[in-house]
């Protein structure tokens, strides 16, 4: 399993609008509808739907996941 961290949300605005390609991935359940807190331009895809479309998911590129 890959090494998982917590970042703050100013540590990923400071990521993504660096020069190494970042996807920000929300793969909130329920609360993604109830919810106004968006990531602009953030991949929304259901956690169970990940592996389906990980072809969507830019290669090389670091993955911040988006979870409540």
């Amino acid at each position: 399993m890959a090494n998982v961290i917590r970042i703050t949300p100013q540590e990923l605005n400071d990521r993504l609008e660096g020069p190494r390609p970042v996807v920000a991935l929300d793969v909130r359940r329920g609360s993604h509808e109830r919810s106004d807190t968006r990531i602009v331009g953030a991949m929304r895809i259901h956690p169970d739907e990940v592996a389906d479309n990980i072809e969507a998911i830019p290669p090389r590129a670091e993955i911040i996941t988006y979870c409540t």
